[in-house]
């Protein structure tokens, strides 16, 4: 809904326990001018990532956007597009928009509604692992 003003104030408060939160937040403060501070915390994002995706392993450049493009919430393609390209945009973080966009789909990433299938499963898909129980659902690379 681009109300960064009130995406910042909530999203403060989630991205300590939810780390595909964080680079959504550098995307809200860059589009409300702060540009400084959309630096710092897209700083904070690559640490977190190196730590807690990437076990320590220096990420490549563009993985960890592609990484939040790929598991973000955003329901609408358009919609996860507009965070790697106000980043990049701002020279912020060097992604390829339409790569990570492309991974994203072959990864067959869904909206949340989508990985509701009736009754309970545990299925791997290549790399990918579905899982549902009681009518939510979740995809997982492995």
């Amino acid at each position: 809904m681009r109300r960064y003003d009130e995406a910042c104030t909530y999203l403060s408060k989630a991205r300590e326990r939810s780390l595909n939160c964080q680079p959504i937040v550098p995307l809200a403060q860059r589009s409300l001018g702060i540009l400084a501070e959309a630096r710092r915390e897209y700083d904070i994002f690559l640490c977190e990532y190196r730590d807690k995706i990437a076990f320590g392993r220096e990420p490549q450049p563009g993985e960890p956007l592609t990484w939040a493009v790929q598991v973000e919430p955003f329901r609408r393609i358009e919609d996860s597009q507009h965070m790697p390209d106000i980043l990049r945009d701002a020279g912020i973080a060097e992604i390829d928009v339409w790569c990570a966009l492309q991974s994203r789909s072959q990864l067959r990433v869904r909206s949340s509604e989508s990985l509701r299938p009736e009754g309970n499963t545990f299925l791997r898909e290549n790399d990918v692992w579905s899982i549902s129980y009681h009518g939510t659902g979740a995809r997982l690379v492995g």
